[in-house]
């Protein structure tokens, strides 16, 4: 079932890039349910086999793969419609995984993201569809040539966080499309680095550290000194309202005030221009976080629901009547 949505009626397909802009959150391996969405949404497969839309660009969040079991089916589908310039596309954090799961360390030829059970539990949907090595090594190529931001006229696309200090400690070190390269994928592999921890901010989220010592449990029941962050957050507020953690958890994180002053590097201004991303696991009905901040990650990979949302050129804000789900 779809709200929100009205099918189009089908025109021919020439697609031109516009910037009237479908964005889509977080897929993980839910092909069908992307499928269904971009039909939905009035893109039509080409003589070339992808989807594409005569007015429209999609955009994608990243983390296209792990959890579901569809992997190369999504794949598939999202791959050739970048490639055609039909769609635009960032890195998320599970292609940044996928990559260094399956890079050597080019001195000690050690996998950059360990192969201990954790990690290969949290890729084994991909593992189980990819086994062909050669398969393995076209799609982490392809991976690596994803940008990790894109600036865009009126919109920013990031996966999890926008971070002015992050993107400026490492713009230098980037390709030209700001994407990776393999000197910057070893560094960004290295606990301490600038590039680890760009990387860790703007692909994973905003961490800050509680005040003396504090601490909280995670869903795990480890204690925890940091908590990620809504880095949209605009206003002083205590700890507990800015942090981004189960809501099993939320009750043991300190209930005290995070000052303005404390939280300067890590707001995003209403002043700037619109910013869109996916990571956080969100549930229900999509809004908007701040007139300038959308998260699109509503859980599809935990009977959540694939949400999008259609930006018009011209439109100054964020506005929840945009909003796409496809509902379960």
């Amino acid at each position: 079932m779809w709200r929100k949505i009205k099918k189009q009626r089908p025109e021919p397909l020439k697609h031109n890039h516009t910037k009237n802009y479908d964005i889509i959150g977080d897929i993980h391996g839910h092909a069908s349910k992307l499928e269904e969405l971009l039909s939905s949404l009035g893109y039509q497969i080409s003589e070339d086999g992808y989807y594409q839309h005569i007015s429209r660009t999609a955009i994608f969040v990243g983390d296209f793969i792990d959890r579901g079991n569809q992997q190369k089916a999504v794949i598939n589908l999202v791959r050739p419609m970048v490639d055609n310039g039909a769609a635009l596309a960032v890195m998320g954090n599970h292609e940044f995984n996928a990559i260094s799961y399956h890079t050597k360390h080019p001195q000690t030829s050690e996998p950059l993201r360990k192969h201990n059970k954790n990690h290969t539990h949290q890729h084994q949907a991909f593992l189980d569809e990819y086994t062909d090595r050669s398969d393995i090594t076209d799609v982490i190529s392809w991976f690596m040539s994803l940008p990790l931001y894109l600036e865009l006229d009126e919109v920013r696309i990031i996966h999890a966080c926008w971070n002015e200090s992050a993107i400026a400690s490492i713009q230098d070190d980037l390709n030209n499309n700001n994407s990776m390269s393999e000197a910057f994928l070893v560094k960004a592999n290295q606990r301490g680095t600038r590039q680890f921890n760009a990387v860790e901010t703007l692909l994973k989220g905003l961490e800050m550290d509680l005040p003396n010592g504090q601490c909280f449990k995670d869903s795990y029941g480890k204690s925890r000194t940091r908590i990620r962050i809504k880095w949209w957050q605009t206003e002083s507020n205590t700890y507990k309202n800015i942090a981004i953690v189960p809501k099993s958890t939320l009750e043991t994180v300190p209930d005290i005030i995070a000052s303005i002053e404390n939280l300067g590097d890590f707001k995003y201004s209403l002043c700037e221009k619109p910013v869109f991303c996916g990571h956080y696991w969100f549930m229900g009905i999509p809004k908007r976080q701040q007139k300038n901040v959308a998260v699109l990650d509503y859980s599809v990979a935990k009977n959540g629901c694939l949400t999008a949302y259609r930006w018009n050129k011209g439109d100054k804000e964020i506005n929840n009547k945009n909003y796409f789900q496809l509902t379960n």
